[in-house]
């Protein structure tokens, strides 16, 4: 088993059952170190806080368009060292994507559902 030493933030919208499985597991969980929701409610981030992984809710809203939002996003990450972005959540995934490749050199759709969606494709 290869240990993962870089520093890993979640992209979540849900009940975090994605995210709980990366935090369970004992060679990716030591290193998640950030959870952000695009939902204010997603027990996501109630998830991490058990974990005392910081979590963040990131308001769409409260950005004057989509592309202000996306660099909010991107900064955040950016601003916290993240080496790779696990897409844990059915939520925004094609938006997420298209938007992290600017931040992170890896990201990882945890999602069963996309592949199942797209042939395996992403």
């Amino acid at each position: 088993m290869r240990d993962v030493t870089a520093r890993v933030a979640v992209l979540a919208s849900g009940a975090g059952t994605n995210l709980q499985a990366l935090l369970d597991d004992p060679v990716v969980g030591p290193w998640v170190v950030l959870v952000i929701s695009d939902r204010t409610r997603a027990r996501a981030l109630d998830r991490a806080r058990s974990r005392s992984v910081e979590a963040v809710y990131v308001d769409p809203a409260a950005f004057g368009d989509r592309a202000a939002f996306d660099h909010a996003l991107v900064e955040m990450l950016r601003d916290r060292a993240i080496d790779l972005v696990a897409l844990a959540g059915p939520g925004g995934r094609r938006s997420y994507r298209r938007r992290l490749h600017h931040a992170s050199d890896a990201a990882l759709d945890h999602h069963p559902a996309l592949a199942e969606r797209t042939d395996g494709r992403g």
